[in-house]
């Protein structure tokens, strides 16, 4: 190869960069004109998606208004799943619309047969409204100084017939998220919770709102602590009314289990019958006191009797670290 054919080559090189450099710019700049005029689109379809009446608009931050947003799912996708809710990507919305956002205006959002609307503008209360065959949503929305407060005025999910408010605070800067939520699971469990959370765990916190008078069994199967567990806490153990004084413990995302390590819980159970073997008369007493810490959960019967004979000062410990023979 000689010097001629070396230089055309080089020559050829420096022409194709120059014009891919002068390509990208006119684009970057043809994009940025048209995002700071404002751009407006009829119809856009993908499959699966359809928006209509978009407008998108880039001044400091982006402005996005949108008439219709359709998405059409497969029946698995569509439903709702309350224990599916990912505290790790919840976290992420708060930096997006703080970082990127200075307003945006969904009227309607359809998601098979779910349809919602959402108004985020910065500064300024705006809402999100959402309604499906088993979940209600009505809250308000508002940004401030890096601070997005959600006021939950409404939430139902009927199948899990799990109602909440309260106000749920995403600090933008620390990455944490705040709640004092009021929280009735499974229409069995009324319950004052407050929680703080990151990217890797969820702190919990609270109290029984009020005296819990109807079965807890729904509320212990959605925790799915398993066949070896659930019968110690929803089967054998009946009572008039439950009085929970406080629970707290933390919640690691990636190991669920774990909020058995943390969980502390004390309660207790008025005009109870617990049966602590199957086949057995159940122990009868006016109030029983419930400790569970440690993955042990303590029972202490005051004035209890066993086939009407005096219980004394007994107790029962059973020990959930190994639920194969927990009773101890």
């Amino acid at each position: 190869m000689n010097d001629t054919t070396i230089i055309k080559a080089i020559s050829k090189v420096h022409s194709i960069i120059t014009d891919l450099l002068i390509f990208i710019s006119i684009t970057l700049f043809t994009i940025y004109f048209t995002l700071h005029i404002g751009l407006k689109l009829d119809q856009f379809i993908l499959p699966g998606l359809q928006i209509k009446q978009l407008y998108i608009k880039w001044d400091e931050k982006i402005v996005v208004d949108i008439d219709s947003i359709k998405i059409t799912k497969s029946n698995t996708e569509s439903n709702f799943d309350f224990k599916s809710l990912d505290l790790k990507n919840l976290l992420k919305i708060p930096l997006l619309l703080e970082s990127i956002f200075s307003e945006v205006h969904i009227r309607q959002i359809q998601i098979n047969d779910t349809n919602a609307t959402f108004r985020y503008k910065e500064k300024t209360k705006g809402y999100i409204r959402i309604n499906g065959p088993t979940l209600n949503l009505i809250a308000d929305v508002a940004m401030n100084d890096h601070l997005l407060l959600l006021s939950i005025k409404e939430f139902t999910d009927r199948s899990s017939k799990t109602t909440l408010n309260g106000r749920i605070v995403a600090n933008v800067q620390d990455h944490r998220l705040y709640g004092d939520l009021y929280i009735n699971v499974a229409d069995a469990m009324p319950l004052e919770l407050s929680l703080l959370a990151d990217y890797d765990k969820v702190q919990l916190w609270g109290k029984g709102s009020e005296v819990i008078t109807k079965s807890i069994d729904p509320v212990v199967k959605m925790a799915q602590l398993g066949p070896l567990i659930e019968p110690w806490i929803a089967d054998y153990l009946k009572g008039e009314a439950l009085h929970l004084e406080y629970f707290k413990g933390t919640l690691i995302y990636d190991n669920p289990i774990s909020l058995l390590d943390t969980l502390d819980v004390k309660a207790y159970y008025t005009n109870v019958e617990y049966t602590f073997s199957p086949g057995y008369a159940p122990a009868i007493s006016p109030q029983v006191d419930l400790s569970f810490k440690d993955r042990v959960l303590y029972i202490y019967p005051r004035q209890g009797t066993f086939y009407g004979q005096p219980g004394g000062t007994t107790w029962v410990k059973i020990d959930f670290e190994t639920p194969s023979n927990p009773l101890l």
